[in-house]
């Protein structure tokens, strides 16, 4: 017997015509649950070493990480520890070339499949592609951004897990 891979069975799930609009978004939650809930545990931060383009605007990976870990310790969702995050970490990557720049955030967790072998793998992703002006400050503040959609979406997938207080900045 042949297997669909994993990632076309859940497209076929996503992309099949639902009956009503409950079906889909069940299926969505559900979705977003797998991608992002993680009982409210804190975790990892990842930032990527910066390009020459980067630093002939005077952006650093001391900006990037003050930045992301700042907002993660707000929402009390920010550890050194591995064993505290529940094998999870959020990747902050941020490419500079010339007068562009990209931005990249994945949230990932130690996953397992069906044969038995783990890694991490990237569940949720966020990212964007702009101009910067010559402004570092700027892709500070697109990372920013792009940081608050990112703990939006955790906290609410893992709001029950959170309280209703807790872990809100």
């Amino acid at each position: 017997m042949r297997r669909v891979p994993a990632y076309l069975s859940l497209a076929a799930l996503l992309l099949a015509p639902a009956g009503d609009g409950q079906d889909t978004d069940k299926l969505l939650e559900r979705l977003e649950i797998f991608q992002l809930f993680n009982a409210c545990r804190p975790m990892v931060l990842a930032v990527e070493g910066l390009g020459d383009d980067a630093a002939d605007i005077g952006l650093t990976e001391k900006d990037l990480q003050a930045a992301a870990e700042s907002r993660l310790r707000a929402a009390r969702l920010y550890t050194e520890d591995r064993t505290k995050s529940g094998q999870t970490y959020l990747y902050v990557n941020i490419n500079v070339f010339g007068p562009a720049f990209n931005t990249s955030i994945r949230y990932n967790k130690f996953l397992t499949d069906e044969f038995g072998r783990a890694a991490y793998a990237p569940t949720w992703n966020t990212g964007s592609i702009g101009t910067h002006g010559g402004t570092a400050s700027y892709i500070v503040s697109v990372l920013s951004q792009k940081l608050d959609e990112f703990l939006a979406a955790y906290l609410r997938v893992n709001e029950e897990a959170c309280g209703t207080s807790a872990h809100y900045p």
